[in-house]
């Protein structure tokens, strides 16, 4: 059984001693026939820990904090939400997926839930304002609503002397990446002061060459150049776990086609049109957006340069 319900209630009585307001705008439960008939117009069905969620409490009024900054968006904010980021993130250069629901957000930035993953129960991804990456930043919904537990319970998630909720940022990480192992993170301080970005070369017997360059400890690409000296693809790494792969299929002495397939749950790729300089500059002309196959839109850069 679920340990949603109960983490939910540790956390609702953390409030309750501590933070009041924030407990007192949680809304009535909804039952399951609510549930579905506010969500019947959406692409997919809510998976179970979400109809868990919202039977609890239909999330908060006035945008009052569940844990950071973050509100708990009762079901029909959710939904207007969603709609909107599926709307303009396109054109605000956002990463949004059409099954990615938001749960909880702040300012424009959302922890969202993939609704259609192939992996049971979903992961939590972190979706941020105008970004075009989103990490993976909590296994599941579970172990996300642990380790907000734990936050509360160990002082990682407090109060300041004008009752506004803060974080240690360390000891939230820290007990993040305890309960969930096969997420993202950032790079600490430490790591970014004492790192130092390099590059190995690797010349091959046909003439080509193959770069790898290290951004971080944690980040790096693969970049493979032909006999020619032109670019043919390109890996982008994080840690052991491919996350992009970019194929470029030159149409010309300066034009190239270059697709990008995504690997972090992520069910789109991206085919961009581009003119390459001498120095390796790449000039976008235009970009399509492929699902399934099917390209379902294009932006062309050119049109945009003569308006």
């Amino acid at each position: 059984m679920s340990q949603i319900p109960h983490y939910l209630e540790v956390i609702a009585e953390w409030h309750r001693e501590h933070h009041p307001l924030s407990v007192k705008a949680l809304q009535a439960p909804l039952t399951l026939e609510q549930i579905q008939k506010l969500s019947s117009e959406l692409p997919f069905s809510l998976p179970e820990e979400l109809i868990e969620l919202y039977q609890w409490h239909n999330g908060q009024s006035n945008n009052r904090p569940f844990f950071g900054g973050y509100t708990f968006y009762p079901l029909e904010e959710a939904i207007e939400e969603y709609q909107l980021a599926l709307e303009t993130s396109e054109e605000e250069g956002r990463l949004w997926k059409a099954s990615w629901f938001p749960v909880f957000g702040f300012q424009g930035d959302y922890f969202v839930l993939d609704c259609e993953s192939e992996l049971q129960p979903s992961p939590i991804f972190m979706s941020l304002d105008s970004e075009s990456l989103a990490p993976c930043w909590y296994e599941n919904l579970e172990k996300m609503l642990l380790t907000l537990k734990q936050c509360f319970e160990k002082g990682a998630y407090f109060l300041d002397e004008d009752e506004i909720l803060l974080e240690d940022y360390e000891s939230v990480e820290q007990i993040r990446l305890s309960i969930n192992q096969k997420v993202d993170r950032y790079a600490t301080e430490e790591e970014l002061s004492e790192f130092e970005p390099h590059q190995e070369i690797e010349d091959l017997i046909d003439g080509s060459r193959k770069v790898t360059s290290w951004l971080s400890e944690h980040q790096h690409t693969v970049e493979f150049f032909g006999p020619d000296g032109r670019k043919r693809w390109q890996d982008i790494f994080w840690g052991d776990e491919l996350r992009r792969k970019d194929i470029w299929e030159f149409t010309g002495p300066s034009e190239a086609v270059i697709t990008s397939e995504n690997y972090s749950g992520m069910l789109f790729s991206t085919r961009a049109y581009a003119d390459i300089l001498p120095g390796g500059e790449v000039m976008t002309r235009r970009v399509e957006t492929i699902i399934n196959g099917e390209v379902v839109s294009e932006e062309d850069f050119n049109e945009q340069e003569e308006d």
